[in-house]
C-alpha cells in the first residue's frame, strides 16, 4: 500500500508578545542600557549638535570600572538597570579647554508599533546634552545628578546622541556616560484565519496551504491599513527556508486580510521536523505571530498511521 505524506499544523506561542487567543494588541517594554561597542566621536572644542562631524572616525565605547564615587551604581540603581559606564579609551587629554565627545546608539522599534513613548535616564561626568534623531531632547546635569526626561521615538531606526563635556580628560575621570532608555509601545496581535485558524490541519503531500491572517489593534479591531510585515517559514534553528522578505504576501484592503500560498514541496522540508510560519515586522524583525507545523504521515482509513 502506498504511503501518504501530509502536513500537520498546530497553534504555537507568539514571541512572548501575543497569543492567537488574544483579541487585543500586545504591550511591549524594552530597556536599552549603555553598553560597550557604541560609536564615540571626539573630542572636539565645539558641540557636535547630535550629528557626527564629517571626516571624524568613531571609536568603539569600552566599559569602565569602577563607577566613580557619587555616581549611580548601575548594578543597584533601578532606573539605570544594567547600564555600563562607558568611554572611549583613545580620547586624548585636554586640560586647557572643555572637550566634547559624541556617543551614538541606535534602536529600532517595529514598523507596526503604535502609542510609542520613551523615558531616558542618563548621567555623565560634568555635563551632557541628549539628542534624538538630531534634535536636542534635554540637558543632563553634572554628575552625580541623573537627568530624566521623556521622548517620542519613531518607527524604524532611531539614533540617540549624547554630547558629553568634560573640563580636562584624565586617567581617573575620563569622559564617560551612563544611560538607560525605556521604550513602551504596542504591536498588533496576529489572528489566523482558516484553515490555520481551525487549529489543526492535515494536508496531503503536493497540496497547497493558504496562509491567511489579520492584525488586531489595541481596541481588538482589525487593522485595515496595510502594515510593513512579511511572512517567513523557518526551521527549528531559525533559518529561513521560505517566504523571505514577504515574497507572495498580498493584502486585501476591504477586510484587512493578508494572504499567501504555501507549497510545501517547493522547500524541501523534512518529515518529523517542526517548522514555523511567522508574521514578522519588516523594520525590527520582531515575530508578531507564529504557527508551528511539521510534515507527518496522514492517518489511514481506520485512524492508523500508514
Amino acid at each position: 500500500m502506498r504511503k501518504k505524506i501530509g502536513i500537520f499544523l498546530g497553534l504555537a506561542g507568539i514571541w512572548a508578545l501575543a497569543l492567537c487567543g488574544m483579541s487585543h494588541a500586545a504591550n511591549v517594554s524594552v530597556n536599552l542600557g549603555s553598553t560597550t561597542g557604541v560609536d564615540v566621536y571626539g573630542p572636539s572644542a565645539t558641540d557636535f549638535a547630535g550629528v557626527a562631524p564629517t571626516g571624524v572616525t568613531a571609536g568603539a565605547a569600552t566599559a569602565l570600572s569602577p563607577v566613580p564615587t557619587g555616581w549611580p551604581t548601575a548594578a543597584t540603581n533601578t532606573v539605570l538597570g544594567s547600564a555600563i559606564w562607558i568611554t572611549n579609551p583613545a580620547l586624548p587629554s585636554d586640560t586647557n579647554s572643555t572637550s566634547y565627545s559624541l556617543f551614538e546608539d541606535t534602536f529600532t522599534p517595529p514598523c507596526t508599533a503604535s502609542s510609542m513613548t520613551g523615558t531616558l535616564y542618563t548621567s555623565t561626568n560634568n555635563s551632557g546634552t541628549v539628542y534624538l534623531n538630531g534634535t536636542a531632547e534635554g540637558v543632563g546635569g553634572s554628575a552625580p545628578i541623573v537627568g530624566t526626561f521623556t521622548f517620542t521615538p519613531v518607527q524604524g531606526i532611531n539614533t540617540l546622541g549624547f554630547d558629553v563635556a568634560t573640563n580636562g580628560v584624565t586617567g581617573t575621570n575620563p569622559v564617560g556616560l551612563l544611560y538607560n532608555a525605556v521604550l513602551t509601545y504596542t504591536v498588533p496581535n496576529v489572528l489566523w484565519r482558516p484553515p490555520l485558524g481551525t487549529g489543526r490541519k492535515i494536508l496531503k503531500n503536493g497540496s497547497t496551504l493558504p496562509i491567511k491572517f489579520v492584525l488586531l489593534k489595541d481596541s481588538g479591531r482589525v487593522l485595515k491599513t496595510q502594515q510593513e510585515v512579511n511572512v517567513t517559514i523557518t526551521s527549528p534553528t531559525g533559518e529561513i527556508v521560505g517566504f523571505s522578505s514577504g515574497q507572495g504576501l498580498k493584502f486585501a484592503k476591504g477586510n484587512g486580510q493578508y494572504n499567501a500560498v504555501f507549497h510545501p514541496k517547493d522547500f524541501g522540508l523534512q518529515k518529523g521536523v517542526q517548522y514555523s510560519i511567522n508574521v514578522v515586522d519588516s523594520c525590527s524583525g520582531a515575530v508578531l505571530g507564529s504557527f508551528l507545523f511539521q510534515l507527518t504521515k496522514a492517518p489511514g482509513r481506520h485512524g492508523n498511521q500508514l
